[in-house]
Parts: structure tokens; C-alpha cells; sequence
């Protein structure tokens, strides 16, 4: 910008001086026309109209006079200086808006690490409840809420169930809108870090008698025409984290198969059913 203040400055200087020359050249012709004795020129000034002393004298000047003459050669310098220096603007604005959007670009990339570091470290220390079966004597089966995470669960909900079912039947899971809330045998509670709480317990004799076809080893579940399941959710909160609006939730289906002495496992075909969030 300093660059065209000074070409700026520069022309109007011999604007200046280009004026002072056409005055000086109008002088002398009006003194020409006042004294004809003192010399000759070929064409008369018109005393009446100063303006055509200076046209006539205009054609005894140097060429480069009429692009710093005024009004007409300053005026157009004065236009083509102010493009160049708006078209300069433009290129600086340009480059300040680049390097706004890098650094901009910038913080965000670095606030993105900096928040995956924190989420980090927020889930290395958040509680996560994972459930596990056990069996105390032999055909039953407790199955056990544990937090194997840092920090205190809150839990707002324990809701499980056991699905029996013929084969060839299609497996349908509660919705969670009946899952949300906890049934009276498992209350809200509060599970520190290692701690576990029994969810759910059931027996090999249950399955038994709901397929019906006999008792034991004659019930249709022992025969292989029927299938045991047992689902659950359960809902909780970090105790820690206390802007969280959105519990976190640990989801469980097990599949039990009419073999003697064997445990409930997690359904490997769905483990949409077996999730941790």
C-alpha cells in the first residue's frame, strides 16, 4: 500500500509541475497578444478565452505532458493507482483469510486430539458393568452385574427375563421401552469399582416344564425341539461424571443348549443383543 502512496505522490508532483508549465506557457501568450511588437506566434491568443491561450500552447509542449495534465491525466492516474491498490487490498485480505482459516483448522485439529485424549481417560476411569453366569449347584444359574471399571456405577435400572421358546419359532426381544425401568426384584443401586450384584437366576427345570413333552430328560427342552434364552439391560450413570445426560447401558443375551451340565454363553448369533456402551 506505501508502494502506490508514493507513485501517487510522485504523479501529482508532476501534475504540479505540468500545470505550473501550462500556466507559464498561457502567460507568455497573453503577454504575446498584449505586446505584438515584443515578438510574433503563429496562431493569435483569444484574450476572451484564456482556455484556448492554453490549447494553443499545449501543441509546444512535450507529449508526456497530457498524461499528467489537469484535470484529465491526474483523474485517470488518480483511477488506475486506485485499482491497483484495491486489486493489492484484495491480495492481502485474500492472505489474511487464508492463514485465519489455518489456524482456525488448526485449533480444531488440536481440540479434536485434545477431546479424543480426554474421552480417553474418561473411559479408562468411567465405571463399565459386564455380566457374567455362574452355577452353585448343578441346573441353575445366577448371573452376576459386576463393575470392572475405576469409579462408582449409578444404576438406574436392572430389567431381565428368561425367554423359552419352540426351535423353529422367531426370538423376539422385549422393546427397550419396556426394558427401561427396573423390575421389583432388581431395585436402582449404587455398584462401587469390583463389586457385583445377582440380576437374574434360573433353572435347567424351568426351561423343562415351560416346553412341556414330559418331565426331565422327556420335556421337549431335553429332546432339542425347544430353546432357552435369557436376556437383560441394564442402565447406569458415572458418578463422576455429573454433566452426562445419557446413561450408559450394558446389553446380554444367553443361550442355553439341552446338554447335560452345560452354561448359558453368549448367543453368537447376535451380538447386537451382547453390547457395551
Amino acid at each position: 500500500m506505501l508502494k502506490y502512496l508514493g507513485i501517487f505522490a510522485l504523479i501529482f508532483a508532476l501534475a504540479v509541475f505540468v500545470a505550473r508549465q501550462d500556466e507559464r506557457a498561457a502567460r507568455e501568450s497573453a503577454q504575446i497578444t498584449a505586446n505584438p511588437d515584443k515578438g510574433a506566434i503563429s496562431t493569435k491568443a483569444d484574450e476572451h478565452h484564456p482556455q484556448e491561450n492554453i490549447q494553443q500552447a499545449e501543441r509546444n509542449t512535450p507529449s508526456w505532458y497530457g498524461f499528467f495534465r489537469w484535470p484529465n491525466g491526474t483523474t485517470t492516474w488518480a483511477i488506475i493507482l486506485t485499482l491497483l491498490a484495491i486489486t493489492e487490498q484484495t491480495k492481502q485480505t485474500a492472505k489474511a483469510t487464508k492463514a485465519t482459516q489455518e489456524s482456525v483448522a488448526h485449533i480444531e485439529r488440536q481440540a479434536g486430539i485434545m477431546e479424543g485424549q480426554l474421552r480417553t481417560v474418561i473411559n479408562s476411569e468411567r465405571p463399565w458393568i459386564v455380566v457374567s453366569v455362574d452355577s452353585p449347584v448343578p441346573g441353575e444359574f445366577r448371573f452376576w452385574a459386576t463393575n470392572e471399571g475405576r469409579t462408582p456405577a449409578k444404576v438406574i435400572s436392572i430389567w431381565s427375563c428368561s425367554l423359552p421358546l419352540m426351535r423353529d419359532d422367531k426370538l423376539t426381544i422385549p422393546p427397550d421401552e419396556k426394558t427401561n425401568e427396573s423390575l421389583v426384584q432388581s431395585p436402582p443401586c449404587l455398584i462401587p469399582p469390583t463389586a457385583k450384584q445377582i440380576i437374574w437366576q434360573c433353572k435347567v427345570a424351568d426351561f423343562q416344564k415351560a416346553s412341556g413333552g414330559g418331565k426331565g430328560d422327556q420335556s421337549l427342552f431335553s429332546r432339542g425341539f425347544f430353546s432357552a434364552y435369557i436376556f437383560g439391560r441394564i442402565r447406569y450413570f458415572d458418578v463422576l461424571d455429573a454433566e452426562s445426560t445419557v446413561p450408559h447401558e450394558t446389553k446380554w443375551l444367553y443361550w442355553l443348549i439341552p446338554v447335560k451340565d452345560a452354561m448359558p454363553f453368549p448367543d453368537p448369533r447376535h451380538p447386537e443383543y451382547n453390547t457395551y456402551s
